[in-house]
């Protein structure tokens, strides 16, 4: 019997203000899961439906960005109701505003804001593009999606799992991972029973049990299995790319593995295999 997932009884309207570029692109990654036929979630639906969204342009990253390499940033591309650049240099602090919604065309006209001069909309622009030459790190998706497919026994993934402690911290940083859980909550009487959907991370050995044990028990195998459906597989499932290149997982990771050099040391050990 299939089982739907319930509908909310009320739903508030959320605005969310300041949303990066990344963040943007992991809500239309997200969008891409929970509104495919596939895994429709209906109280995602609701909620998603009542989301304004004003986005805001990244004129400086951090460190761990890789952004522009993943083509989600540093500038707010579609999927916003409205978009800022920030400019702060010296005397001069103001924003550029751009509409990408109806109702975003609506809001702008009803705050009756002095239009910006082309050259004011240059020097907002030019911002983004000199943080975007600046990122160091970067993925080279012509590549690795078609790499990782051929990648199960390399060397490099042994080198990871020796560093790896499985502790899901790149899984609770990511802003696209969905996996979930779902289990059957009785209470001592038996007199009530609820069917909970809660996160779950492909790091955990129970998110890949099946009848007589775990499909994935090594650290190995659970870092592979990650790294290969976020930069690889996840095409084949949605047509992009599961990561954003906010660089979250290279941050919050407490041994310091950074997914950009681990990509990069399995395209070097492919590139020697092919030589």
């Amino acid at each position: 019997m299939e089982i739907e997932p319930p509908l909310l009884s009320h739903v508030e309207k959320v605005a969310f203000i300041g949303v990066h570029a990344c963040d943007l692109q992991a809500i239309h990654v997200l969008d891409r899961v929970f509104k495919s036929e596939l895994c429709a979630h209906p109280s995602y639906l609701q909620r998603r439906d009542n989301v304004l969204i004003v986005a805001l342009d990244c004129t400086s990253a951090s460190r761990c960005c890789f952004c522009a390499s993943m083509g989600s940033g540093p500038d707010a591309k579609e999927g916003y109701d409205l978009a800022l650049t920030e400019v702060a240099e010296g005397k001069d602090h103001f924003f550029i505003i751009r509409p990408g919604s109806s109702l975003g065309e609506a809001l702008l006209e009803a705050l009756s804001l002095p239009a910006a001069s082309h050259a004011e909309s240059e020097w907002a622009r030019s911002l983004v593009e000199k943080n975007k030459e600046e990122m160091v790190r970067q993925v080279d998706n012509s590549r690795v999606p078609e790499m990782l497919k051929k990648s199960w026994l390399y060397k490099s993934w042994d080198s990871v799992a020796q560093r790896c402690i499985n502790c899901t911290n790149c899984t609770l940083a990511c802003p696209t991972c969905f996996c979930s859980q779902a289990e059957e909550r009785v209470s001592l009487d038996g007199a009530q029973a609820d069917h909970v959907q809660s996160w779950e991370s492909c790091f955990n050995l129970s998110h890949s049990y099946v009848h007589g044990g775990s499909v994935r028990f090594s650290p190995r195998a659970r870092y592979r299995q990650w790294l290969t459906h976020k930069f690889g597989t996840w095409w084949d499932q949605f047509g992009l790319s599961g990561c954003v290149g906010c660089g979250r997982c290279i941050t919050w990771c407490p041994v310091g593995i950074d997914v950009t050099e681990e990509l990069n040391k399995l395209q070097m050990e492919a590139d020697h295999a092919s030589s």
